[in-house]
């Protein structure tokens, strides 16, 4: 993933706006939590759910007038060499479990105006306790925070 951000997890990265070259969002993502089962009894395909806190907060200047509408389906987990959930896909990977991933629907940021902010959870069926959860809302990856 040439020229993605990367960030630990607990830690706040800034996203760009890769056409105007200003800052676009902060988004910082929570240690995950791993469980082999959920709430409703069902149980991971590939071997554990693992779910985040995300908070997106929109820091571009009020002059770009750049809006953000954060979702759950901008994020998946890139381990063991493919990419987990319902986000964009690098075109280069393995959309291994694409459409049979758990995948919450509690990040919605329906627009986001400068200085505004949502926090809520992304939870992805993985095979692994490691990886990347990458932030890729309409293309290329912007961001990836390592766990």
């Amino acid at each position: 993933m040439n020229g993605v951000q990367s960030y630990g997890v607990g830690q706040s990265g800034t996203l760009w706006d890769p056409d105007k070259m200003v800052p676009l969002a902060t988004i910082t993502v929570s240690q995950p939590q791993f469980a082999v089962s959920d709430d409703s009894g069902d149980t991971p395909e590939y071997g554990f759910f693992v779910t985040f806190t995300v908070t997106v907060t929109d820091v571009a200047p009020d002059s770009s007038a750049d809006t953000i509408s954060p979702s759950d389906s901008d994020f998946y987990v890139s381990a063991n060499g493919a990419d987990y959930g319902f986000g964009q896909v690098d075109p280069g990977r393995t959309a291994a479990a694409e459409q049979d991933s758990y995948l919450g629907v509690n990040v919605n940021g329906a627009g986001l105006t400068p200085g505004q902010s949502t926090t809520g959870t992304v939870t992805i069926d993985v095979p692994s306790q490691h990886g990347a959860l990458v932030y890729a809302p309409d293309g290329p990856p912007l961001g990836e925070w390592v766990f």
